[in-house]
């Protein structure tokens, strides 16, 4: 897993080719994307925010309503790896937009068992 918790950013931004925020993504690519819910009860709906909360990076010092955080607005994506080689890259448009894990493991699994999966 590929954590850039510098406050600015730069291994992130230099290293990965993500779009930096998803308020950069074009409304083209954001309507290609199709979001689907998870289904999650009441109980895993509230588990699930709590967990956001609690990974979300937030600045310490923040005050309350001076705006959205830099990493709040940040993107990921997923990558699979075979030593210095990248065999796939996904690169999120919005916040919720993800590969077919199926695919992923998929080419995992068939090019070698050393493959290392990042999300």
């Amino acid at each position: 897993m590929f954590v850039d918790t510098s406050s600015t950013f730069d291994a992130y931004t230099a290293q990965t080719g993500f779009v930096s925020k998803f308020t950069d993504t074009s409304a083209e690519d954001a309507k290609k994307v199709k979001l689907n819910p998870p289904s999650l009860n009441f109980k895993e709906w509230i588990s699930y925010f709590t967990t956001v909360g609690k990974v979300s990076p937030i600045p310490k010092n923040l005050k309350f309503g001076s705006g959205v955080p830099e990493g709040v607005l940040k993107l990921g994506g997923t990558f699979v790896i075979k030593g210095n080689d990248i065999l796939y890259q996904w690169n999120d448009r919005l916040p919720g937009d993800h590969p077919d894990i199926d695919e992923i493991l998929s080419l995992a699994v068939s090019t070698n068992k050393s493959v290392v999966v990042s999300t």
